[in-house]
């Protein structure tokens, strides 16, 4: 619905028309699977064909992942310490191949976009983490994302029923093991106080969940530079992985508001307040939708 909105309405961003090979497969029709089936790399892959300038090749990442992996098949991971698995990552990803977060320019959409991160061995968190989180996978460890505030990490863990303690590796930062003293300045960073880390905020999360979040950053992403046309179809994503999440459509009516796509905001609005009557931002949303009446009244 939203692309259809935008299109109608200067500006828009139209995704590339060719941006994806073997993958004949709408972002809304992998949206309808089940988390199960949801496949990150694929969802990733998705993501950034609508702002590619080139063709995604999602065959080419696979075989760049089995790459990466290759040199860790030596060992049975299962016998070794979740320790040994977390530094092996690390000196495989980021000491022989230099995977790093990009601190000069944080804000980089290209930091986001999983066959441009491979190339440059740049990113943000998750999306450097996705990349321990596959290459792991191919080498034998059970390695998941968390969604950690601020700043996602991954998890490595012995087996699913959490028989030992698990350990988090830190992407961005060099792969380090993130320890109980990082977890707590990474969560001070937040603003939030205590030393205690609810054990909620470590828990892995489903494919879906870390999509969504990677679509929620380059959101970010674009806001920050000013790009609406595209922070629109970024969020009309994350509706198509949850079409009932109300705070993305009053989230949507926000950016339609400061692209100058009054209508659009003010159906965004509208729908927000229809489909969270008592939400948080429902005041909020009335009194947009006051302003945005008065300004067409004006205007006509």
């Amino acid at each position: 619905m939203l692309e259809r909105l935008a299109l109608a309405m200067s500006p828009a961003y139209v995704p590339h028309p060719t941006v994806l090979r073997q993958a004949p497969l709408s972002f809304d029709d992998f949206a309808k699977r089940t988390d199960d089936e949801l496949d990150p790399v694929l969802g990733a892959v998705l993501i950034a064909g609508d702002f590619a300038n080139a063709p995604v090749d999602p065959a080419q990442i696979q075989a760049s992942f089995e790459a990466l992996a290759r040199p860790l098949l030596r060992t049975a991971w299962t016998d070794r310490s979740l320790e040994d698995q977390a530094n092996a990552l690390r000196e495989e990803l980021a000491s022989s191949h230099g995977f790093v977060g990009d601190e000069d320019d944080y804000y980089d959409p290209q930091n986001s976009f999983l066959q441009t991160v491979l190339e440059r061995k740049r990113g943000i968190p998750i999306s450097l983490a996705l990349v321990y989180i596959e290459v792991a996978r191919r080498a034998g460890m059970l390695a998941r994302g968390v969604g950690f505030p601020g700043h996602f990490l991954v998890r490595i863990d012995r087996d699913l029923t959490g028989s030992e303690p698990p350990v988090f590796i830190d992407a961005f930062f060099g792969g380090r093991i993130a320890t109980k003293a990082v977890l707590g300045d990474l969560l001070a960073r937040t603003g939030a106080s205590g030393t205690d880390i609810p054990e909620a905020l470590l828990a892995p999360i489903s494919s879906r969940a870390l999509l969504q979040r990677m679509l929620m950053n380059l959101r970010n992403v674009f806001l920050h530079r000013g790009e609406f046309g595209k922070a629109l179809l970024v969020v009309d994503r994350v509706l198509a992985l949850s079409p009932m999440l109300a705070e993305a459509i009053f989230d949507r009516g926000l950016i339609s508001e400061r692209a100058g796509l009054i209508a659009g905001a003010r159906a965004s609005f509208e729908e927000y307040l229809e489909k969270s009557p008592s939400g948080p931002n429902r005041k909020a949303a009335e009194n947009r939708l006051r302003i945005l009446r008065a300004r067409t009244l004006r205007s006509n």
